[in-house]
């Protein structure tokens, strides 16, 4: 599946990706839904970072 087709799903399902990066860290995939940010407002900030 190409990278566009995958984002689109993305975004169409609503949901929040993440990969598991070593030490127990997590890098967000994709698109962040709205309701997301409800939870976790740095989200947007750390979309390039890490987060754990």
């Amino acid at each position: 599946m190409n990278e566009s087709i995958s984002s689109a799903l993305l975004v169409a399902l609503n949901i929040v990706v993440m990969e598991k990066i070593d030490d127990g860290l997590f890098k967000i995939i994709g698109n962040i839904p709205n309701w997301f940010l409800g939870f976790y407002p740095d989200a947007a900030l750390q979309r390039e970072g890490l987060s754990r």
